[in-house]
């Protein structure tokens, strides 16, 4: 047992924190949308924990290239592959649907996080549809998204502040989307490294700052 003071409600945490900005709270979606989908499709690696009657459990979870598939904008499919069949995530997920991932992409230094409810299916149509190189998986989970959201970047780049794998260097050719950020919307477009933007907007709405690495960016922004 520690001999250190332990914070016992939620309003002294707060009062310790203070309220989470305008931005951190309006970036939340219950769905993919289109900057959120380019996350997903080239995220090779995330985590997944779960719960059970025995606890908690943290899985990692990848493949050679996106590792989940996006059913529609609420639905994502997690092949399960042959392994060491300890299926501690898996009987936590048939016991208690919840869960949480969250996802790194190299080349991005931005992480994506999605918190959901799973179930585990065997259906036939589907692990077909999610085989490689002719092995179909053993089962897969079907997360449905309640909320989905990326992580700013403070932590990776604290990592791995000499020597990054994600470094900003995964480009994104020719996609448009429109971001939500403190009550302005930000329409992006051409060719841009994903990471290398960052949003800054004043409290008291004089300015709104966006800074990109590529040159290739382009990007406008209007009242949401």
């Amino acid at each position: 047992m520690s001999d250190f003071a332990p914070v016992t409600s939620v309003d002294n945490l707060r009062q310790h924190y203070g309220v989470p900005s305008r931005a951190a709270s309006t970036k939340e979606t219950p769905r993919i949308n289109a900057a959120y989908r380019q996350l997903l499709e080239a995220a090779p690696f995330f985590a997944l924990a779960s719960i059970g009657p025995e606890g908690l459990d943290c899985s990692p979870r990848g493949d050679a290239a996106n590792a989940v598939e996006i059913i529609d904008e609420r639905t994502i499919a997690i092949p399960d592959r042959r392994g060491n069949n300890r299926l501690d995530t898996l009987e936590n997920i048939v016991r208690d649907g919840r869960v949480a991932l969250l996802f790194l992409i190299p080349g991005c230094d931005e992480a994506l996080r999605i918190n959901g409810t799973a179930i585990v299916t065997v259906d036939a149509d589907l692990l077909a549809s999610l085989a490689k190189e002719r092995r179909e998986p053993a089962s897969a989970v079907i997360v449905t998204i309640q909320t989905m959201y990326f992580q700013c970047a403070r932590a990776i780049r604290r990592a791995f502040a000499k020597a990054s794998p994600f470094r900003p260097v995964l480009r994104i050719s020719s996609i448009r989307y429109i971001v939500p950020c403190g009550g302005v919307t930000f329409i992006c477009g051409k060719s841009f490294k994903i990471s290398s933007a960052s949003f800054r907007r004043r409290s008291n709405g004089a300015a709104t700052e966006m800074h990109a690495l590529d040159p290739n960016f382009s990007a406008y922004s209007a009242a949401s």
